[in-house]
């Protein structure tokens, strides 16, 4: 299979989760760091001298930094300084270009998913479409990293020329400015003609799907509201698979919906006092709503602590595979010089109190491990993308035929009410066994009852903030 290359600036929050930002001035390089780091002062000094290429003294030092920081640990990032904006609105939940999710697949760009009402939306791309070139130039001659520039970097307002190919193999330009969008952190099985996503799963045994691709400040709020809107709910899938992480207070609150008592997190540094985010009695949904959480070994960060918050507390039943297994706070910390930010590891967290999520030298057990393990269909995988691709869009069938690829999304029949989520229960091995346990109470009960303790396993996270007493709390809960 070749390899894939994701283009967009999510990527970076699935290989550090930060919720931290430092502000401090810079620590005094003493005399011992100023002898450890003489021989770098002498390579720099030997590739001004003798590279046969000139090299800019700004981006040798911020190699050196971006050096250092790889060296730490593999979650600590270093972020250019042309990149630290984006970067932070990613963290608050925003970013800036054309909705267009892409991957570089064989040489060529094609689209992974386009975001609704965004300008790609607009302009009528779909998932599976290639982009050919921008504003006349071939993407084929530019890496990855060269198409992300030129579809994300860039001040909102700013228009390019993009030359598609279309599943009607005939070329087409289009035109699209960049704009603002904000992330949507919560989603349902599929968006109605109107563009508001449908949770219902089963009408008749009132079981609700909510997945939360990642956490971000509102996460907790469009959870609620998403909530809300189903009548009645019986039962819940959370789907947590492939969640990088994000925000921790975000990932906090969204387990205390579901919890009444008890540590969800403990957050341990070197230089700090543990800190302890506590769930609280009041707004907690009801107890008697069953609930499957499910996981993957993308499952990582904050959404490791969410599933193992649930299933710890024994308010839901995780169904899947062990999720990745990263339990580290990472920090922003601008750096002197406009040399840009490094996301520096600085904490630990905690299930509960004591159980690491991390792994520990010479255990065999990272991540959370799923009450039941269901494995997912690898042949599956790729029809199953394109078919949550296609429910990101209003009125848009599971069953489109090539010829209506290059129909723009206003103009396509909607999917029945049960359409989408009877094709992705089809596919989804994970999904249909969850809906499976919900409607088997005594299943399910003997899972939570059989429930082994964590121990020394280790789960995903990264966040940080205030201490549970502090952090911030959605302004309501219905």
């Amino acid at each position: 299979m070749p390899k894939r290359h994701l283009i967009w600036i999510a990527a970076i929050v699935a290989t550090a989760l930060v919720t931290v930002r430092v502000s401090r001035p810079p620590v005094p390089v003493g005399d011992t760091a100023g002898q450890e780091l003489g021989p770098l002062a002498e390579v720099y000094r030997l590739i001004q001298d003798t590279s046969l290429l000139p090299a800019k003294e700004g981006n040798l030092i911020a190699g050196a930094a971006g050096g250092m920081a790889g060296a730490v640990d593999e979650y600590t990032t270093y972020i250019p300084n042309d990149k630290v904006d984006a970067f932070a609105r990613r963290m608050q939940g925003r970013e800036r270009g054309f909705g267009l999710k892409l991957e570089v697949i064989d040489g060529l760009a094609r689209v992974r998913r386009v975001i609704f009402d965004s300008p790609a939306y607009r302009a009528g791309l779909k998932a599976g479409d290639i982009v050919l070139g921008v504003d006349g130039n071939s993407l084929q001659r530019l890496s990855p990293g060269g198409v992300e520039d030129l579809l994300w970097d860039g001040p909102a307002g700013q228009s390019l020329r993009l030359e598609i190919l279309g599943g009607d193999d005939k070329p087409r330009t289009v035109a699209m400015e960049r704009q603002e969008i904000p992330v949507e952190s919560v989603q349902g099985l599929y968006r109605d003609a109107s563009g508001r996503w449908v949770c219902t799963l089963d009408p008749n045994a009132r079981l609700a799907y909510f997945r939360i691709r990642e956490f971000v400040p509102r996460t907790a709020e469009e959870f609620q509201e998403a909530f809300r809107r189903v009548d009645g709910v019986g039962g819940v899938v959370l789907d947590l698979r492939g969640n990088p992480g994000g925000w921790l207070p975000a990932a906090v609150d969204v387990a205390d919906l579901f919890l009444s008592q008890g540590t969800i997190v403990t957050v341990v540094s070197r230089t700090q006092p543990p800190r302890q985010y506590v769930a609280r009695p009041e707004g907690t949904y009801p107890a008697n709503i069953p609930m499957v959480v499910l996981i993957d070994a993308r499952t990582a960060s904050g959404a490791e602590i969410v599933a193992g918050a649930l299933g710890e507390g024994k308010r839901a039943a995780l169904v899947g595979v062990r999720t990745r297994g990263k339990g580290y706070v990472q920090s922003m910390v601008r750096l002197p010089g406009d040399l840009g930010q490094i996301n520096l590891t600085t904490s630990e967290c905690l299930l509960g109190e004591d159980i690491p999520i991390s792994p520990r030298p010479g255990s065999e057990k990272w991540g959370i491990d799923p009450h039941l393990e269901v494995a997912a269909d690898a042949a599956a995988w790729e029809p199953l993308a394109m078919l949550r691709a296609k429910a990101e869009l209003p009125c848009v069938s599971p069953v489109d035929t090539p010829s209506e690829r290059g129909t723009p999304p206003a103009t396509t029949t909607a999917a029945a009410p049960l359409g989408m989520a009877d094709s992705l229960l089809a596919v989804d091995v994970q999904l249909a066994r969850a809906v499976e346990l919900l409607k088997s109470p005594e299943e399910l009960g003997e899972l939570l009852r059989g429930r082994p303790g964590q121990g020394d396993q280790a789960s995903d996270q990264a966040g940080g903030g205030s201490s549970r007493a502090t952090a911030p709390r959605p302004a309501s809960r219905k």
